[in-house]
């Protein structure tokens, strides 16, 4: 009996790094906003720590950091996730979201070593993500 469904594609290794690494960053930052969030909630009286962003030097109001703060960790745990499921819109999402992150970084920060390292790092992702293996394996999933 032939087999009627496609024959599957291999995931490219850098889907499977790219993704992993999304899933990790998305727990490491939840877990240090969470901290940050506990810290906020029993320090009373301690103005200065009532917008993080001023003590990171971003100068954010305290409503766009926290919004920041959740989609960051939930952003990066769906679209790695759901990478390694094959969704199209995952790769879409982690490439946008890395775009963001790279022009983020350059508009606070300028070049830097560590920013230039961070900005070299998202636009390899980006670039990974939109090679034709990468764009092959998410058409056929």
């Amino acid at each position: 009996m032939p087999d009627t469904q496609a024959e599957e594609i291999e995931r490219p290794l850098a889907v499977t790094i790219i993704a992993w690494v999304s899933i990790g960053f998305g727990v490491l930052f939840a877990l240090v906003y969470g901290l940050v969030a506990f810290v906020l909630v029993t320090t009373p009286g301690e103005e200065s720590l009532q917008n993080p962003s001023v003590l990171l030097g971003w100068n954010l109001p305290a409503g766009v950091y926290w919004t920041l703060a959740l989609a960051a960790p939930l952003v990066l745990i769906a679209s790695g996730t759901f990478m390694l499921k094959g969704h199209n819109w995952a790769r879409l999402l982690a490439m946008t979201w890395y775009a963001f992150c790279f022009l983020s970084l350059l508009y606070t920060y300028g070049l830097h070593l560590l920013t230039g390292i961070q900005v070299a790092v998202c636009l390899l992702i980006i670039l990974q993500l939109s090679t034709r293996p990468s764009i092959e394996y998410f058409k056929h999933t």
